[in-house]
């Protein structure tokens, strides 16, 4: 479910007429912006509705816990843990203008990022959610799991995944 502190559908004005309401899966990463300019460059209308969608786990620890927790340094921690997110957010929306994309950033959490993703494109009655990927092997998304996967899996829109040419994922690797 979404934070309280961005605005909801309506106030957001999601549908203008004529465009897609799309859903951008942003974590700051090299793949994400590729993703993001990718879809400005070939898809983006001025019409459409754009959701940069920046997703933070909640951690097991702090919900399944059974002792007892300095409330003072849990309340700072959060507040600490808070004001990055927003720094992120800030940092997300000003690469968005840059790219020349006009939207909102908004922040959710989930047990994971691509549940949290696809909740959020179901909020918004997306149209498309665009995703980037780091193009992991079959094995290995098997095993550690694939945000591009589950979202592409348990999407009810299409979704557009964009992968990094070889040559900038080779410089990546190394």
């Amino acid at each position: 479910m979404a934070d309280g502190n961005a605005a909801s559908a309506s106030e957001a004005g999601c549908r203008k007429d004529g465009g897609k309401t799309v859903v951008i899966a942003f974590d700051g990463s090299d793949y994400a912006k590729h993703a993001m300019k990718f879809y400005a460059d070939t898809v983006y209308t001025p019409t459409d509705n754009v959701i940069v969608v920046y997703c933070v786990e909640l951690g097991e620890v702090i919900t399944t816990a059974h002792f007892s927790v300095d409330q003072e340094a849990f309340k700072e921690l959060i507040q600490h843990e808070s004001d990055k997110i927003k720094n992120r957010l800030v940092e997300f929306a000003v690469y968005m203008r840059n790219i020349k994309l006009n939207g909102i950033v908004k922040s959710t959490h989930a047990s994971t990022p691509g549940l949290g993703v696809v909740n959020l494109a179901n909020e918004f009655n997306a149209d498309l959610i665009v995703t980037g990927s780091r193009g992991q092997g079959t094995l290995r998304r098997t095993f550690l799991g694939s945000v591009s996967d589950y979202i592409l899996h348990h999407s009810k829109v299409p979704v557009l995944v964009v992968t990094l040419q070889k040559e900038v994922e080779d410089k990546h690797r190394t």
